[in-house]
């Protein structure tokens, strides 16, 4: 993509902290990959539900999937130790479901068999209903939302080069999206999305408040 060529071009290195998703679970152009430690990625999940070992795979997710976005959350502090300058992706599926995070961190009990990765429509055929999955929702929010502000003011401490910082999801919550039926989802709660920017001031002062993610470069770079 042109973002890479272009710092590609002006020696950064390319960091990369990728989530079980298929789509960036392995970045071919990265220079530094960390915290890739997942056994498994979304292909050969749907691979493993296709044997008898799907009977086991609802356990291995619950202990697996909290264990690797811990691990992202952990490795971020390791890119100030990198050399030069660096442009970091990190993607985590959370707060998406499955919903493995209570607020403190703990563990969620009895999950089954709402660890498929489902959302919207998809995930009440198996996971229980609206007011629950909005319960979950906001308590594993809540537990990144306490990892994120350690996090960012760790990077903020131990950078002698004030950073850039995006934080950004890809869409909302799907409590109320229906897969089949625009009428019947709300799609305020689907498309809003969190993005903030930690930026220097003069790029501050370009940033506007109905900014979508696909200008986000545009700005950085002028």
């Amino acid at each position: 993509n042109l973002v890479y060529d272009f710092l590609k071009a002006r020696d950064y290195t390319f960091v990369s902290l990728s989530s079980s998703w298929t789509g960036t679970y392995k970045n071919t152009k990265s220079d530094i990959t960390l915290a890739n430690d997942l056994k498994q990625n979304g292909f050969e999940i749907i691979l493993l539900k296709k044997t008898p070992l799907a009977l086991f795979l609802p356990n291995m997710q619950v202990k697996i999937l909290p264990m690797h976005t811990n691990s992202i959350l952990d490795n971020i502090s390791k890119i100030n130790n990198i050399q030069g300058p660096t442009f970091s992706y990190v993607h985590i599926l959370s707060p998406h479901p499955p919903f493995v995070f209570e607020p403190d961190g703990s563990i969620v009990s009895g999950l089954g068999y709402c660890m498929e990765g489902k959302d919207g429509s998809h995930y009440f055929e198996s996971c229980p209903g609206v007011n629950k999955y909005q319960e979950r929702y906001v308590n594993q929010l809540a537990y990144l939302n306490m990892r994120f502000e350690t996090i960012i003011n760790e990077i903020l401490e131990n950078s002698e080069t004030p950073p850039i910082i995006i934080l950004q999801s890809d869409h909302g919550p799907g409590s109320m999206l229906d897969w089949t039926s625009l009428e019947n989802s709300n799609v305020q709660e689907r498309l809003s999305i969190l993005n903030a920017y930690y930026a220097p001031e003069k790029t501050k002062e370009m940033l506007y408040p109905s900014i979508t993610p696909v200008n986000s470069f545009r700005v950085l770079f002028n």
